[in-house]
């Protein structure tokens, strides 16, 4: 009876519509001839409860791996199968009506026993991994309603087509599976079907048909790969939910899917929909209560017409283009719980009517041009539980009067605005808060231990304000009570305190800690040992002085270590090389002393160490040169000696090294030249010597090469001349010959790259001899000097530019120390000497020279060739001479904070440059 019903359901001239090709009706009835074969191949005979039994023991029987041991403690001839885990009979027949298998970590396939359970109604096997092909006996299940095989490793391909044999199927789950193609049209004869998930799989298209299936009221199709929708989804007048996000809708928005009146969930977003929502939306669609069209391409400007929006309770339309303000008339929604409007290009102010949502949680207004105030019936909304405002223009203050208060605040995001005043009373009586972030704007007080009664605190941020500490309040001490503190960034305000003695529940939750620039003062104690969980810890600009404790050795979780431009001294410890996973290690711009720790060179995990402008004087450990994922390296301003090796080719990844302004000596390794990442390499105010290798013209990724002050010879390598990348060159002060390339970026560099080399040779504009002439001796005159010299000021400047851009504060250079350099300079050129002259012994050097000559008279000092000018310029000269020689020392002050920024420095040079020429009357 069974077998003649199906055959009678697939026959092909009931399930094909009239007009149909005879190929189609041909390619059915072979299919429905096949099905019905394998279908009557497994059955026979009237079924029972032992039919169920047998069919159920065969599944078993196909378990490869049963976590819970469910089925084979169970599952047995010694009870009941109505008694079985996962098994429902039905209180009438007494036969398997509910097979639910689901969760239950189960390995195997689907037997086509499983077929022989004729009276099942329901069939769940979600979340397991049964896999391989469906058996097609299944379509013998006439009574089901639900099929559930969500989260398995079924079959590839398409989707099998009997799946729409099932005259009663009411939900069809087959999410989380390997399914590609369309959609089987076949489907869309279910007539009872009201549920159909099909997410997170591979499809790539819907067929027409969809519009057939008049009792659906629920679609998820999210997570696959499908590019458009038909229009005929809009004829689905039953359906009450739509979800398609992830995918790949392109073009306009689907106007068609708002004549679904009685939608009340609709769910596009992460697509690339595009074009304008109509204002008329819920006009069509009064019933929706979900709006969800986030992380599309959607423009124009917000829906003003919400009053038919009566049901609507969530509304997200962050990233998207949208423009204009946001509508006065949103108060209308009366219910609305949700509103996300971030990251889009809003302006004007949050309008007072947002006040009105007295029912709204979660306000999402982040990443917009607003400004102005918050409208004061804002803080009347009492259900508010997550604010995000972050990264406007938006100003004035909070109040901290108990009557605003958020009782069921959980999270308060401000940052980057322009908000001011005392904020602190009013986040202290937010009890419920879990994350405070609210950097970058001008909010004021005294960071007090009340703060720390936010018992379910997890983020505090209140990084670049002006709170202050009282020392005798204790804040940092009452941390310990904030048992879930994962995240405390304090850094760039005035705190002006010492660090906590770290304990009590931080040292299991705080993971990061940071007060950058807080003016923190004292040692660092031992006691940050205890922080078993901390990441990163950011302790840099500030005034700390004593030295690292070994106990941070502690820190096994430690990925990120600052304590640059402090005072730290001492050597550094060892126990830094317990930190396994030590990703970045910053401890430039200290006083530490002795060697690099060979051990370091073990830390496999390092990506950056920068230990410059400290005063280590060792050789550089030949370990470090095994760290093959550093990125950057820099050692820059120390005493270091020795030679490099050719192993520093081992630094296969690496992007940038700073040796400069050490005592480094012997040849530059030709190795090199492998490094074909490195970005940015400075080798400068060194003791190298030999000639530059060729093999650098194979640094495809160079953009910065300083080698100057050193002792090089030889010729610049014409290979160089491949180096397209290549910005910023810098060979001055060194002992080179012979023609400068004219090729690739040579093109563009200036005389200040190859100055003081007397060898070198090529076009005028480097000031360089030329390579043809014969080389004769030319006597300097002042204002040929002064004008040539300034020529190339644009490009030093250019230079230094760069290097700030570069590097950053923490970067390799500074500026106060090329403000330096360029006093040096200025020194050279006019005085002609070099700091190497023999004259320059002992405690003698060239700027003591010129600071003591220069007190008596301007020409005790200057080059004697620049006075050679005709009598009348002389008075000129001098009083040009004496400004610059003024501007040398100051730019050289011993002390950076009383030299002039490298800027003014230029103006001033321009300024002499330019009274000279007048007095003069240069043409």
């Amino acid at each position: 009876m069974i077998n003649q019903h199906y055959c009678t359901f697939l026959n092909p001239l009931k399930m094909t519509p009239f007009g149909t090709c005879f190929v189609s009706m041909m390619k059915a009835m072979s299919m429905a001839i096949l099905i019905c074969s394998m279908v009557t191949s497994t059955f026979s005979g009237t079924t029972n409860i032992t039919t169920d039994q047998s069919a159920l023991l065969v599944l078993k029987s196909h378990i490869i791996h049963d976590p819970q041991n469910i089925l084979s403690k169970n599952w047995s001839n010694s009870s009941s199968i109505c008694n079985w885990d996962g098994v429902i009979c039905g209180a009438k027949h007494k036969r398997v009506t509910v097979l639910n298998l689901s969760y239950r970590g189960l390995t195997g396939t689907v037997p086509p026993e499983v077929g022989n359970l004729s009276f099942l109604v329901e069939l769940r096997l979600t979340n397991n991994s049964f896999h391989g092909s469906l058996p097609v006996e299944l379509t013998r299940l006439r009574r089901l309603k639900v099929i559930n095989f969500g989260f398995n490793n079924l079959m590839k391909g398409e989707i099998p087509s009997w799946f729409g044999l099932f005259p009663k199927l009411e939900t069809l789950n087959l999410y989380g599976n390997q399914f590609t193609g369309s959609l089987p049209t076949s489907i869309f004869n279910l007539s009872s079907v009201q549920i159909i998930t099909l997410s997170y799989n591979q499809l790539s298209g819907i067929p027409r048909e969809i519009g057939n299936l008049t009792t659906l009221k629920e679609l998820y199709l999210d997570y696959n790969n499908l590019k458009e929708i038909p229009k005929e989804i809009g004829n689905l007048n039953s359906l009450d939910v739509l979800s398609i996000k992830s995918n790949a809708l392109t073009g306009p928005f689907p106007l068609f899917v708002f004549n679904i009146s009685s939608l009340k969930k609709l769910n596009f977003n992460y697509n690339n929909l595009s074009g304008s929502l109509p204002n008329s939306m819920c006009e069509s669609a009064p019933s929706l209560q979900l709006l969800a069209l986030d992380y599309n391409q959607l423009g124009g400007s917000v829906p003003s017409q919400w009053s038919r929006c009566k049901n609507l309770q969530t509304l997200l339309l962050s990233v998207n283009h949208f423009v204009g303000s946001i509508p006065r008339n949103i108060g209308n929604l009366t219910i609305l719980k949700h509103l996300d409007l971030g990251t889009n290009n809003l302006t004007g102010v949050v309008p007072n009517e947002i006040g009105d949502l007295q029912n709204l949680e979660v306000l999402v207004l982040q990443e917009n041009h607003l400004g102005g105030p918050m409208p004061p019936k804002f803080f009347n909304i009492s259900s508010m539980s997550i604010i995000g405002l972050a990264v406007n223009r938006l100003s004035g203050q909070f109040p901290s009067h108990t009557s605003f208060l958020f009782p069921n605040l959980s999270r308060l995001s401000l940052g980057m605005n322009d908000f001011t005043g005392p904020i602190l009373n009013f986040i202290s009586n937010a009890s419920q808060l879990i994350q405070i972030d609210i950097p970058y704007n001008s909010f004021y007080g005294t960071l007090k231990s009340k703060l720390c009664s936010l018992q379910n605190i997890q983020w505090l941020n209140l990084a670049s304000n002006n709170f202050t500490i009282d020392p005798s309040d204790n804040f940092f001490t009452s941390l310990s009570d904030c048992k879930y503190l994962t995240f405390l960034e304090l850094g760039s305000n005035p705190l002006n305190a010492m660090l906590p003695n770290f304990g009590g529940n931080l040292s299991s939750s705080l993971q990061y800690f940071g007060v950058i620039n807080c003016s923190m003062k004292g040692n660092i104690p031992k006691q940050i040992g205890s922080l078993s969980s901390l990441i990163t810890l950011k302790l840099q600009y500030n005034n700390l002085t004593g030295s690292i404790p070994t106990t941070i050795g502690g820190l096994q979780k430690l990925q990120g270590l600052y304590l640059n431009r402090n005072k730290v001294e001492g050597f550094i410890p060892s126990e830094i090389c317990q930190l396994g996973s030590l990703d970045k290690l910053f401890l430039a711009n200290n006083n530490l002393i002795g060697s690099i720790p060979e051990c370091l060179g073990y830390l496999s995990s390092l990506r950056t160490l920068s230990l410059n402008s400290n005063g280590l004087n060792s050789t550089i450990p030949n370990t470090l040169w095994s760290l093959e994922y550093i990125l950057k390296l820099n050692l820059s301003s120390n005493s270091l000696v020795g030679s490099l090796p050719l192993d520093v080719e081992n630094l296969k990844v690496v992007t940038a090294i700073d040796l400069s302004n050490n005592e480094l000596s012997g040849n530059i390794p030709s190795s090199i030249g492998s490094l074909q990442n490195l970005v940015n390499l400075s080798l400068a105010q060194n003791r190298f010597t030999g000639q530059i290798p060729t093999s650098f013209g194979k640094l495809i990724s160079i953009e910065l090469m300083d080698l100057s002050r050193n002792n090089l010879s030889g010729e610049i390598p014409k290979s160089l001349e491949a180096l397209l990348s290549l910005k910023h060159f810098n060979v001055s002060y060194n002992q080179l010959e012979g023609e400068i390339p004219t090729g690739g970026s040579f093109v563009n560099f200036s005389a200040h790259s190859f100055m003081s080399n007397n060898g070198l040779c090529g076009a005028p504009r480097l000031q360089v001899s030329p390579c043809k002439a014969k080389e004769t001796h030319k006597s300097r005159n002042a204002t040929d000097t002064i004008v040539s010299f300034c020529l190339f000021i644009k490009s030093f400047s250019n230079i230094v530019e760069f290097f700030t851009a570069e590097y950053g504060l923490d970067g390799i250079v500074s500026t106060k120390g090329d403000v330096y350099s360029y006093g040096i300079l200025l020194m050279e050129t006019f005085t002609g000497k070099r700091p190497t002259d023999k004259m320059f012994v002992e405690d003698l050097s060239l700027r003591k020279w010129v600071k003591e000559s220069f007190s008596l008279e301007v020409t005790e000092v200057a080059d004697k060739e620049l006075f050679s000018e005709e009598k009348q310029y002389r008075s000129g000269i001098k009083d040009c001479l004496s400004s610059i020689m003024d501007l040398a020392l100051n730019c050289s002050s011993e002390t950076p904070e009383n030299r002039k920024t490298i800027k003014d420095a230029l103006i001033l040079l321009h300024k002499i440059k330019k009274k000279f020429l007048k007095e003069i009357q240069y043409t």
